[in-house]
């Protein structure tokens, strides 16, 4: 007897429409369905509907007998991107704009202005409207694939600029953030998820956020994570601290890119607390504890303060602008990119990409100067592509380059 089948999707309905007449019924809980075919019935058009799936159509030949039942299967395409079956080659690839891109939204330095901030950061606080042309503006326009978003608590609303996130979210508050990371994913921009909230300790951070981050729709959506947060200190936290956190979220989302986030101008993550002591030790020996739970680093710079200035005695011909370009160099000798590519000084070359160095990007460079003194966006995105002309792994504060997925080192 023919079957006319369906993926495996709980809650199908499927529907033969024929010349010889019309059937339907509902899928079973893995999404098939058996006819019993009346005489006659030759050939039909199949209609599938499922939740969450877009409506699929095919036309099957149903005539003559066979010993065996034949299986007409419809691959059916869900209305939401999965993200979960990228690979960390391609999440890597990031382009960005932090705070730099611009759009008129009721929220911000200049609100009501053409010349706002559009924060990303705080897309779930506006409506359905100004989501979507956030997102028009930030993917279709300015190409952007990459969004910084988070923490999901203990927010200072940034200066009380925006609507705030107090405390912990309800279960169902939780949901509703999750769905705004989904929205970000179906339109072509990848999520990534500051999780530290400032102030907090580490234990204080993974004993809340773990039950959340441990459900499997957070795995799905949260496939790049910054497990320590927005720049959380300069020296007060020693590199073991740094690696609890990187480990931490390296165990807790074994499926995500792993970032790390530093304040400006600072060089590796060391310092000293409860933990341990860096003082007396390398940056290199620092870096060692920290990156085999880490897959880049969103390194930031002050420089955009004074371009033109000359503000290394150990190069005074050069601009301040010019120094930091120079940082993604990998054949600048003592760049971040020599270092963690070659070696020098004793820099780890290896990561959470295993024999492979840790990836080095134009983390934040404008946002400040963007968000506060309303310094043109066009600036911003002059440094991204220098930075990515000389080597950066991607930017995150503006720029107009493509960033192509490349094979490790």
């Amino acid at each position: 007897m023919p079957y006319a089948c369906a993926q495996p999707i709980p809650g199908a309905t499927i529907q033969m429409h024929g010349p010889d007449g019309y059937l339907s019924q509902p899928g079973d809980d893995a999404g098939y369905a058996v006819f019993t075919l009346p005489a006659g019935f030759t050939d039909s058009d199949v209609i599938i509907d499922a939740p969450e799936y877009l409506t699929a159509r095919a036309h099957i030949d149903v005539a003559g007998t066979h010993d065996s039942p034949r299986h007409n299967i419809v691959l059916m395409t869900s209305v939401h991107v999965d993200p979960s079956k990228i690979p960390l080659g391609q999440l890597a690839a990031i382009r960005g704009a932090m705070w730099t891109a611009r759009l008129n939204l009721p929220y911000g330095p200049r609100p009501n202005q053409d010349d706002n901030i559009l924060a990303m950061a705080f897309y779930e606080v506006y409506g359905a409207t100004d989501r979507r042309r956030m997102l028009a503006q930030y993917h279709d326009v300015d190409g952007y694939t990459h969004a910084v978003t988070g923490p999901i608590t203990g927010n200072d609303c940034y200066h009380g600029q925006y609507p705030c996130r107090r405390s912990l979210p309800t279960e169902a508050e939780w949901q509703a953030y999750l769905d705004t990371l989904q929205e970000w994913w179906d339109a072509g921009v990848a999520p990534i998820f500051f999780a530290h909230p400032d102030g907090w300790s580490f234990e204080a951070t993974r004993d809340a956020l773990t039950p959340l981050l441990e459900q499997p729709r957070a795995q799905k959506l949260i496939r790049i994570v910054v497990p320590s947060g927005w720049e959380p200190t300069r020296y007060d936290w020693s590199s073991c601290t740094w690696a609890a956190f990187a480990r931490w979220g390296r165990e807790t989302l074994p499926n995500a890119l792993i970032l790390i986030h530093t304040v400006s101008d600072v060089d590796a993550p060391v310092g000293t607390d409860a933990r341990c002591d860096d003082n007396g030790r390398s940056n290199g020996e620092g870096w060692a504890r920290v990156t085999p739970f880490l897959h880049g680093w969103l390194a930031q710079s002050g420089a955009f303060a004074d371009p033109s200035g000359h503000g290394d005695p150990n190069h005074p011909e050069r601009t301040n602008f010019e120094n930091w370009t120079e940082l993604f160099d990998p054949n600048a000798r003592g760049s971040y990119q020599d270092r963690f590519q070659h070696g020098y000084a004793g820099w780890p070359t290896f990561s959470a990409w295993g024999n492979a160095p840790l990836r080095v990007y134009a983390g934040e460079y404008a946002s400040y100067w963007s968000y506060w003194n309303n310094r043109p966006e066009s600036e911003a995105q002059d440094w991204g592509d220098a930075a990515m002309r000389s080597g950066a792994d991607g930017y995150l504060d503006g720029g107009r380059v493509p960033v192509r997925p490349r094979l490790l080192r």
